[in-house]
């Protein structure tokens, strides 16, 4: 393996380990870049390259999968699981939430019985 696809490698498995661990913490894209020791511009284009996706969308998909799975197995309310995931108003969560499972998170809570994988690590 060449030393630059090292590097690289290196460089993703600290932001995914970097956000999976923190997905309850308040972070910003330059909190990872740093952890990483690049550039914000350089974790981007690297993340995209290896998922197709943003690094804002993963984070939003992980932590709305991530809720889905405490709706469906805590006694946590909508409004406590929008705040456990760094979402500023149950308004805004149950908006993201919705567009990203298609039923809002009460109706999900009572009525979901399919697989919550939605979008796994």
């Amino acid at each position: 393996m060449r030393k630059e696809d090292q590097n690289n490698f290196c460089i993703f498995t600290t932001a995914l380990d970097y956000i999976e661990h923190n997905l309850c913490s308040e972070f910003t894209q330059e909190d990872i870049a740093a952890v990483c020791y690049c550039s914000l511009s350089a974790l981007q284009k690297l993340w995209r390259y290896a998922t197709h996706t943003s690094l804002k969308e993963y984070i939003s998909k992980r932590r709305l999968t991530n809720a889905g799975i405490d709706l469906l197995n805590t006694d946590m309310t909508v409004m406590d699981i929008a705040m456990k995931y760094q979402y500023n108003s149950h308004e805004v969560f149950t908006r993201a939430f919705t567009k990203q499972w298609g039923v809002a998170p009460s109706v999900f809570k009572k009525e979901w019985n399919k697989s919550c994988g939605l979008f796994p690590k």
